[in-house]
């Protein structure tokens, strides 16, 4: 067998192997049956010979035919080492031989009729068996890259490499990108992540023991914080408690469904009330966390859960398209018609419901492995291999679930996350979110100060964005100069005045208008020269009766970035100011303007052609200058150059 450059898998060996045999025995049985006929004819031809002629009869080395090979190869293989003796007795006497090989070349051709009958039970069942698996070529390996990769420790360590990758970018004097390490997408559909709850919920219930208070908080999180957070709708448990204890033990209740709200769903009990976010909540166009590893492991493992259960349903969606749109049904399918696999006992609109149940009866161990990946194969086709390592998944997000609950740190962070949006107002604009964002961070910081911090956002796109934040520490021991700045960053996100008398002198002394430019102060600038003048409200009111005269649009928005302290102004926001009546205004003094500059001109000119100017072509100079010669004005023509890369405008006479 050749093509071995073609085989990828072991499945596609196999499948490879029983093509070989098929062919092989195709072979045989033709070459078989070839000979038998050729001497046949041979057969009947000597019984029609006279005896004189039959006397005289030999065959030659190609026994009658046109081919020496295909004979002999017959022969020997039914006589092996004496078919060189058969052959010589059918050259010599060929009346004699030739009725006894033919009747023992139909006897080995019914033989293997036979034997091929139940080849062909055995081949077809090893390809139903292969053939979904031979297209698999990534899922023999992906069991293995896909433990190692939802570790832990794996996860830490991929945005450790991108932090370490922009500081030695930094180290090396390049400008590295700004912004998240890390940005994910989650699925639109809310279906999906309810889903997601519900495999974890069913993986709780039957492979861990919770105390009833873990439990409790476990379901608060899942079904409020995490739906709240990723802007979804708050998953609710189709029991009263769903997944609380039993009073009388310390086991879990089995109850596996799960829903989300509707506007005739039953009200939670009071007895377990759940947190309620502001109002707004849901408006803001992004959400916030500052975490530490064990949180950010557990979004990272829930936001592959979640994109494996969204490219799943997509492709059961593919199938059900691809059905309609064609008009034929599974059984028109050309892998079952040639009996490459079996026909499936799920309906196309089945696939995703059924691997869902598939998923939860396999983490139960009701189901074996290769049933729940043959079914998958069958189902999804090349994209199973996401399935074969639901159980691990889940399995590793539960963990993470556990030590959320039982760390202090963890705990002591989702009360942070829990009391900053509780800080929330309704009328929350851009810069006090982000001055409160500051202020969860610091806290955030100073809790976490041997481990690393994250900072997560959630978009109202389902964006997911990580960031690891880099851990500062002050260069002064008092730590006196890195306290004022961040004060002076907290004051000035929050329009606060500033408050300290030091601050006061200093915006007291500074010169905001240069001497030459600030001929003549205004009654505005004169009102607003001494912010902290003892008389307010005179100020108050000159300055209330001069903006009446100004339309102003003050909605710019900057981000400062927590690392460099940069302002950026963000897109679609903006300012400006417009004086009313002040096109009216300036055309009604726009001839003032003119007779002013002209009396200026001609005052200036009449004193330099007294100096410059005789008397004889004084008349000629000043027609010259007031432009009454009475003569052609020169044309001139206009043509561009470029300097330094920028066009120039030149003109030239013709």
């Amino acid at each position: 067998s050749t093509f071995h450059g073609t085989r990828k898998t072991q499945y596609e060996e196999y499948i490879f192997r029983c093509e070989d045999e098929r062919f092989e025995l195709d072979v045989v049985l033709e070459a078989n049956l070839s000979t038998i006929k050729h001497l046949e004819a041979v057969q009947k031809k000597i019984e029609k010979m006279s005896p004189e002629e039959l006397a005289n009869f030999s065959l030659t080395d190609t026994l009658g035919g046109f081919s020496e090979t295909i004979h002999r190869k017959a022969i020997y293989r039914i006589y092996g080492e004496k078919a060189t003796d058969i052959i010589e007795g059918m050259k010599k006497n060929p009346s004699v031989a030739i009725p006894v090989v033919v009747k023992r070349l139909k006897s080995k051709q019914e033989d293997w009729t036979d034997a091929q009958k139940q080849f062909n039970k055995i081949w077809r069942e090893q390809l139903e068996k292969y053939y979904l698996k031979s297209l698999d070529h990534q899922g023999i390996n992906f069991k293995a890259t896909d433990t190692r990769a939802i570790r832990s420790k794996t996860l830490i360590g991929d945005i450790e490499s991108l932090y370490d990758e922009r500081q030695e970018q930094i180290a090396d004097g390049k400008s590295p990108p700004t912004g998240p390490h890390m940005q994910f997408s989650f699925p639109c559909e809310s279906s999906i992540h309810s889903d997601a709850i519900s495999l974890l919920i069913y993986y709780m219930k039957r492979a861990s023991s919770l105390s009833k208070e873990d439990a409790s908080k476990i379901k608060m999180f899942l079904t409020c914080t995490l739906s709240d957070f990723c802007y979804y709708q708050r998953v609710i448990l189709s029991s009263d408690d769903d997944l609380s204890m039993d009073s009388d033990s310390d086991t879990m209740e089995v109850e596996q469904d799960i829903k989300v709200p509707v506007s005739s769903a039953k009200p939670v009990s009071d007895k377990n009330p759940l947190p309620v976010p502001p109002r707004h909540y849901d408006n803001l166009d992004h959400h916030t966390m500052f975490t530490n590893n064990t949180i950010y492991t557990f979004f990272r493992l829930f936001q592959f859960l979640c994109d494996r259960l969204n490219k799943v349903y997509q492709q059961s969606l593919i199938a059900i398209e691809e059905n309609i749109d064609t008009g034929n049904t599974i059984q028109d399918s050309t892998a079952i018609r040639l009996g490459l696999k079996k026909l499936p006992d799920i309906h196309i609109d089945e696939y995703y419901p059924t691997f869902i149940n598939m998923a939860k009866n396999y983490m139960e161990g009701n189901i074996d492995s290769s049933t729940y990946e043959d079914t998958c194969r069958e189902m999804f086709g090349v994209h199973a291999y996401l399935t074969f390592t639901i159980d691990r998944l889940v399995q590793n997000l539960v963990r993470q679930l556990h030590t959320m609950v039982a760390e202090e740190s963890c705990l002591q962070l989702m009360e942070h996350y829990t009391s900053f949006i509780e800080g929330l107002s309704d009328i929350t604009t851009f810069q006090v979110l982000n001055t409160l964002e500051i202020q969860y961070q610091k806290k955030i910081e100073s809790l976490l100060n041997d481990e690393n911090c994250y900072k997560i956002v959630m978009t109202c796109n389902r964006v997911l964005s990580i960031e690891l934040l880099e851990s500062e520490e002050s260069s002064d021991d008092n730590g006196t100069e890195s306290k004022k700045w961040s004060n002076y960053v907290a004051r000035y996100c929050t329009d606060d005045p500033p408050q300290t008398q030091d601050m006061k002198l200093i915006l007291q002394d500074r010169k905001v208008f240069l001497k030459r430019n600030h001929r003549k102060p205004s009654a505005l600038s004169s009102a607003v020269s001494s912010p902290f003048s003892e008389d307010v409200e005179k100020n108050d009111k000159e300055i209330d009766s001069l903006l009446m005269q100004f339309d102003t649009h003050g909605e710019i928005e900057f981000k400062m970035d927590e690392r460099t302290y940069r302002m950026i102004p963000l897109a679609n926001s903006e300012d400006y100011l417009y004086r009313r009546k002040s096109l009216k205004r300036a055309r009604e003094v726009n001839s003032e303007v003119f007779a002013h500059q002209l009396a200026n001109f001609q005052l200036w000119y009449s004193g330099w052609k007294d100096v410059h100017v005789s008397s004889s072509v004084q008349e000629e100079c000043d027609k010259w200058y007031l432009g009454t010669t009475g003569e052609k004005p020169i044309s001139s023509k206009r043509y561009t150059e470029e300097y330094n890369g920028q066009k120039r405008f030149r003109y030239t006479t013709e």
